[in-house]
Formats: C-alpha cells, structure tokens, sequence
C-alpha cells in the first residue's frame, strides 16, 4: 500500500507528496 503514498502526480496531480 505504498503505492498510494508516492507522488503520482500522473494519476494524483492534486497529491504532490515528494
């Protein structure tokens, strides 16, 4: 469930969590 925690500002552009 890491996956949800990186920055995937493709699928996420609103969640930049670098």
């Amino acid at each position: 469930m890491t996956q949800r925690q990186w920055p995937n500002t493709q699928n996420e552009p609103k969640r930049p969590k670098y």
